[in-house]
């Protein structure tokens, strides 16, 4: 779309926003050379009623045991919105969302982190959602 359009915009994954501490954002739209417009977060746990042998669109060992963690490890669900709103605070980016699709509802029953909240979609699905916005003057 960005393309089509001709927007003065482009796209990464795994974008290097700071060396120092190290923070790799999962994507990132750019509106010029080191401008990040947008920081996004995101992680994803498939439903665990989905059996390995029935193959489909996900990997058969990422229906093994939780793919993501809720706050044990720098890759886990709360660690994910603590970063979006760094990368906020500190002027790393303009926005920023953590987005986690909780697809079988396994995490659903646990509290939302600071500044998230749940939004529960069709068919068992749940969504952690977080956005963080610098507004000017603040």
């Amino acid at each position: 779309e960005i393309e089509r359009r001709k927007l003065p915009y482009r796209v990464f994954n795994n974008y290097t926003l700071s060396t120092t501490p190290r923070r790799i954002a999962d994507l990132v739209i750019l509106e010029d050379v080191e401008s990040v417009a947008i920081a996004i977060e995101l992680k994803y746990e498939p439903s665990h009623a989905r059996r390995s042998d029935q193959g489909g669109d996900i990997w058969h060992t990422k229906l093994v045991g939780d793919v993501v963690f809720w706050n044990d490890l720098s890759g886990s669900a709360v660690k994910d919105v603590e970063r979006a709103r760094e990368y906020v605070e500190t002027g790393r980016a303009r926005v920023a969302y953590s987005i986690f699709i909780d697809e079988g509802g396994h995490h659903r029953g646990r509290n939302p982190v600071r500044g998230s909240e749940w939004i529960d979609w069709d068919d068992g699905v749940s969504v952690l959602w977080a956005s963080f916005l610098d507004l000017p003057g603040e």
